[in-house]
């Protein structure tokens, strides 16, 4: 037969309270009805101001935009004003400080603004041949020009306004102008389908085209049975005259200069 179990030790006392714990917190009060604050009714919480109804709302903003159109409006009407006015000023003062007239003043009325009038006095005379019948720019002077035209009238005997082509070269060969200068005379060389004077009316045609010299073209034999092509007799005007003459001068002065003193006023003596 078994033993028995051993005996349960004895408890230490405090053990059913559970002594050595920390104290129960005290219970709370209750919160009373006073201390208690209630939510506020949805009424209550609206502020004092209330806001407008939309329709109201889109009228005052169109309103503000309307007002703020018109000052915008108004700022660029002064803008306006003062530019007009600045501009005003601007014109008097231009006109205040421009030169007189040609008319009263004798002068070129065309200068550019910043410069001063243009001088009451005329130029200097010219120091050098050359001078007397050029400007700076390359232009002829009315001497120029008024000596052409003494010569052309010389030789515009039909009083037509133009000169033909052995007129034209006749001058060149009373002037001094060798042969191989001669456009006209050294190109007459015929062949069996074009005579010599077609041939020389084509390159001398050719030559003031090229030079853009004034002239115009006429057929010279309507009969005949072959035309040149792009060909004509060139007839020189008194503008292309002065253009040839002055071209020749400009590149060679000296020669030109003795040509004409030497053979131009008695050539044009003779054809009087």
């Amino acid at each position: 037969m078994d033993s028995p179990p051993p005996p349960i030790p004895p408890r230490p006392p405090g053990y059913e309270i559970g002594g050595g714990g920390r104290p129960p917190l005290p219970a709370r009060n209750p919160p009373t009805r006073e201390a208690v604050s209630l939510p506020s009714s949805p009424q209550q919480e609206q502020p004092s101001f209330q806001a407008p109804p939309p329709q109201a709302q889109s009228q005052q903003w169109q309103q503000a935009q309307w007002d703020q159109w018109q000052e915008f409006l108004k700022f660029q009407q002064q803008q306006q004003q003062q530019q007009q006015q600045q501009q005003q000023q601007q014109q008097s003062q231009e006109q205040y400080s421009a030169p007189r007239s040609q008319s009263h003043q004798g002068g070129n009325s065309n200068a550019p603004p910043g410069f001063g009038p243009p001088p009451t006095q005329p130029p200097p005379p010219p120091s050098q041949w050359k001078d007397h019948f050029f400007y700076s720019n390359g232009n002829p002077t009315p001497p120029f020009n008024n000596l052409m035209s003494l010569f052309f009238s010389k030789l515009d005997t039909q009083r037509s306004g133009y000169i033909t082509p052995e007129v034209w070269s006749s001058w060149l060969d009373a002037i001094g102008f060798p042969t191989e200068e001669n456009l006209w005379k050294k190109s007459l060389n015929g062949n069996w389908m074009f005579s010599a004077q077609d041939v020389a009316d084509a390159e001398l045609k050719w030559f003031l085209e090229a030079f853009y010299m004034d002239h115009k073209s006429v057929v010279r034999n309507p009969n005949a049975a072959h035309q040149l092509p792009w060909g004509g007799m060139p007839l020189l005007s008194l503008a292309g005259f002065t253009h040839f003459m002055a071209m020749e001068e400009k590149l060679d002065a000296q020669i030109v200069k003795s040509r004409i003193e030497a053979r131009g006023r008695q050539a044009a003596l003779d054809l009087v």
